[in-house]
């Protein structure tokens, strides 16, 4: 059990390594973000509960908007960093051994070619998903802190914050995988498994538009004069209200474990019928 985990850590240490630096630097990008905005954010909600019209209540308004303006670089990290480290774990996972002409050897010890490739996947995938979800509580945790209405839900920073982080970690993943087993080589599979990943992205974000558009609501709700509100129409009547925001994840989040169940399915049977050169 202890080898049959550590085997594939040992393989992949720099590409992990990598990985998880880019995932802590997310992090703390992301609190520093947060923390900057301290004062501000206590005194404008303050203000904000207490219905205070007063300067000092406007200027630390101002400052908090100035705060959310200035994370956009932390959120924008934060929205690679899953991407990023699925491709680096995912490229090598097949294509090292092909490469390194190991496989031969690699699938004549393996009882099963899927069993082998199970193993060697697992441990990546939950080192991925665990790396992935830390960042989605932080990123979800700062975002809620940078708004100028607490508690209500808003598509602030959407798309760069919570589940969908994990969503697109896991779409990558399953898809570099599949190039890497299907190709062979890992910087072509890196580059192709990114590549299909983005479009299928774009898919996603496709379909997504079109739920929005069938359940918009026209601006003036209640929510509107917050500004929670994401895809309006050209004639800026019509939009997606923020209570919807859950629902908007929760598309994502299906569409993604989607994309991510098929295409493991596709590389387990590459791997099956794969020459081992």
């Amino acid at each position: 059990m202890k080898g049959w985990l550590l085997r594939p850590i040992r393989l992949n240490a720099i590409e992990l390594l990598v990985a998880t630096a880019l995932a802590i630097a997310a992090i703390v990008a992301l609190a520093v973000a947060g923390l900057g905005a301290e004062p501000a954010r206590t005194t404008a909600w303050g203000c904000r509960q207490g219905a205070d019209a007063s300067l000092a209540c406007a200027s630390a308004a101002r400052r908090l908007d100035a705060a959310a303006t200035g994370a956009w670089i932390a959120f924008a990290a934060a929205a690679a960093v899953p991407a990023a480290g699925a491709v680096l774990l995912g490229a090598p996972l097949v294509a090292r051994e092909i490469e390194h002409r190991t496989a031969p050897f690699v699938f004549a010890l393996a009882a099963r070619r899927e069993r082998w490739f199970i193993d060697a996947w697992l441990p990546l995938l939950a080192l991925l998903v665990t790396l992935t979800a830390v960042l989605a509580v932080v990123s979800d945790v700062v975002a809620g802190g940078l708004v100028q209405v607490p508690g209500i839900p808003t598509f602030s920073w959407a798309g760069e914050r919570g589940l969908l982080l994990i969503g697109r970690g896991l779409v990558f993943f399953a898809v570099t995988c599949l190039a890497s087993a299907a190709l062979g080589r890992s910087f072509v599979a890196g580059l192709t498994g990114a590549g299909g990943s983005l479009l299928l992205m774009v898919g996603i974000d496709q379909v997504k538009q079109v739920w929005a558009r069938s359940v918009q609501v026209p601006l003036s709700s209640a929510e509107g004069k917050f500004g929670l509100i994401m895809g309006a129409s050209p004639a800026g009547d019509f939009g997606l209200p923020g209570s919807r925001y859950q629902d908007w994840v929760n598309l994502d989040l299906g569409l993604s474990l989607g994309i991510f169940v098929v295409a493991t399915i596709a590389t387990v049977a590459v791997v099956h019928q794969r020459h081992p050169s």
